[in-house]
């Protein structure tokens, strides 16, 4: 596996994921990625349970692209989940926000997601703002 940190990408229309990792490659952001659907496998991914226990396959991610709007388990429920892991505290979480979900990007700062990306999400924009984040982006410390 690459020496860059993985990003986890947390969304469940593949639209929005195909242009998220058409954005990565334009922005020439070369860490690999693994994509979860839901909010339950999110924090199965994170945990390290059942399809993802094993870390070589599957290591903890330097950055989390996270949906609000997920089944099974909201974006803000995942969220304060790992707000509430002391381990999994300093992932850098960026949020992905619909219009329809703005009432709750204080909640999210709040439970510390360093940045937002707004949904819909268009190529160019996405770029831009990866690249902005790919500027600031020194990939958090967590043990396996």
């Amino acid at each position: 596996m690459p020496n860059e940190p993985l990003i986890l990408l947390v969304e469940d229309f593949p639209d929005d994921v195909k242009l998220l990792r058409d954005a990565l490659e334009k922005a020439n952001i070369n860490n690999p990625v693994r994509e979860v659907w839901d909010g339950e496998g999110a924090m199965a991914y994170l945990k390290g349970e059942e399809k993802y226990e094993n870390r070589e396959l599957f290591p903890l991610p330097g950055l989390i692209l996270l949906d609000l709007d997920l089944p099974k388990l909201s974006g803000l429920e995942v969220l304060r989940w790992i707000h509430d892991q002391p381990r999994l505290r300093s992932l850098r979480v960026v949020v992905l926000i619909g219009s329809e979900n703005l009432s709750q990007l204080s909640a999210a700062q709040g439970l510390g997601a360093a940045a937002f990306l707004a949904k819909p999400l268009e190529l160019k924009e996405s770029v831009r703002l990866l690249l902005t984040l790919a500027e600031q982006w020194e990939p958090a410390e967590v043990s396996a």
